[in-house]
C-alpha cells in the first residue's frame, strides 16, 4: 500500500459530508459493519481539497484514501471510538483556543469560520467532524496496535549528539531584552499626537525626578490595559525580531537595542503611540550547548528538547506504520468494490 496515501490519511480532512450521495454515481462500496457508497462527487471533492492544500492526488490514490478512511471509520465505530456532540464541541473549542494562542488574538465565530474557509477550505461543521475523526483515529490506532508503540525506544545519547552537531547553528539565543512600557495612544491627527507626547513627557519627568516610580506610573498612566496589570511587561524583544520591528517601528526597537538592564527611555514614538520603555533584563547573544536552557525563561535543556523531538518523530513514523497495519487487517475483513 502506498505510504504517501497512508500519511495523508492520518492527517486527512473530511471533505465530502456536505454532498448528497444521491446526486452522484458510485465510485466504490465498502462493507465492514455496514454498506457505504463512496460517490464520484466525494472523490472529486477530495481531489480538489488536496489540490487547494498543494497536494496532487490521482483518482486512484484519492479513491483508495477514501476507502481507507471509511474502513477506519467503521472500525472505530465498531470498537467504540465515537465522540458525542458535546465532546466534539469541546474538542473544537480547544482547537480554536490553540489557534488563537498561536495567532496572539481572540477570534470571533465569524473570523474563525472565515479563517477555516480560507486556510482549509472547510466550514466549521466540516472542520469539527474532521477533528473528531482524527482524534478518534489516533486513539483507535494506539489501542489496536499498542504493542507496536511500546517497542519505541527512547533516543540514545549518540542520536541526540548527532542531531545537535547537524543542527548546531540553530541552537543560539539572540541578544534579548525583557521590556516594560508606559503607553500613550495617538489618534490620526496632529493634535492627538501632540497631546500624547505632552502626557508622556510629563510622566517621564516625574519618573526621572523621583516623584514616582516607573511601576507606579504604569498603573496610573499607561493606556495599555493588557500589560498594565503586569507592571507594563511586554515580554522579550530579540535583535532578530523582524515582526516587532514591523509592528512597532524601527525607532522603537533601535531605542531598546541601545539600552541596558534598568534603563528607562524618554518617550519614544511607535506606529501606535508613545512609550516610556524600561529594560528589565538584557541577555547577550549565546551559542547554546546540550546542557543550556532553550531560552532565559525556559528551563528545558537543549538535550531534553532534542530528545522529545526525536521521540515524537519516531512515534509519528510508527503511527503511519500502525495505520497501515490496521488498514490491512480491516481490508482482509471487509468487502470492497471499486466501480471506476
Amino acid at each position: 500500500m502506498n505510504k504517501k496515501i497512508l500519511s495523508l490519511m492520518i492527517i486527512a480532512l473530511v471533505a465530502a459530508s456536505a454532498f448528497a450521495a444521491t446526486l452522484a454515481s458510485p465510485a466504490a462500496t465498502v462493507y465492514l459493519t455496514k454498506r457505504t457508497v463512496i460517490t464520484t462527487t466525494q472523490l472529486q471533492s477530495t481531489i480538489d481539497l488536496y489540490a487547494a492544500q498543494g497536494t496532487t492526488l490521482t483518482k486512484e490514490n484519492a479513491l483508495q484514501a477514501l476507502i481507507n478512511e471509511e474502513l477506519a471509520k467503521q472500525g472505530m465505530e465498531r470498537a467504540g471510538f465515537v465522540l458525542t456532540d458535546e465532546q466534539k464541541a469541546q474538542l473544537l473549542a480547544s482547537q480554536k483556543a490553540s489557534i488563537e494562542s498561536s495567532l496572539g488574538a481572540t477570534l470571533t465565530d465569524e473570523e474563525f469560520a472565515s479563517l477555516l474557509e480560507s486556510q482549509a477550505g472547510m466550514t466549521v461543521e466540516q472542520y469539527s467532524e474532521s477533528l473528531a475523526q482524527q482524534y478518534c483515529l489516533q486513539y483507535y490506532i494506539l489501542s489496536e496496535k499498542q504493542d507496536m508503540f511500546s517497542s519505541i525506544a527512547e533516543p540514545t545519547e549518540a542520536e541526540i549528539k548527532t542531531f545537535f552537531r547537524k543542527n548546531q547553528s540553530q541552537f543560539v539565543n539572540p541578544e534579548a531584552f525583557k521590556i516594560a512600557h508606559i503607553f500613550f495612544a495617538i489618534g490620526t491627527d496632529e493634535a492627538s499626537d501632540a497631546k500624547a507626547l505632552e502626557s508622556a513627557s510629563k510622566v517621564y519627568a516625574e519618573i526621572t525626578s523621583g516623584a514616582i516610580t516607573f511601576e507606579k506610573a504604569v498603573s496610573q498612566y499607561s493606556e495599555d490595559t493588557s500589560s498594565a496589570s503586569k507592571g507594563g511587561e511586554m515580554g522579550w524583544l530579540t535583535t532578530d525580531d523582524e515582526d516587532s520591528a514591523t509592528l512597532l517601528g524601527e525607532l522603537f526597537v533601535n531605542t531598546v537595542y541601545d539600552m541596558d538592564s534598568g534603563d528607562i527611555s524618554a518617550p519614544v514614538k511607535s506606529n501606535a503611540g508613545y512609550h516610556i520603555i524600561k529594560v528589565i533584563s538584557h541577555t547577550p547573544f549565546t551559542a547554546l550547548t546540550l546542557d543550556s536552557s532553550l531560552t532565559p525563561e525556559d528551563t528545558t535543556t537543549v538535550r531534553a528538547y532534542i530528545s522529545q523531538k526525536l521521540l515524537a518523530e519516531k512515534q509519528s513514523a510508527m503511527l503511519t506504520t500502525a495505520y497501515q497495519s490496521i488498514i490491512s487487517d480491516l481490508t482482509a475483513e471487509a468487502t470492497i468494490k471499486k466501480l471506476i
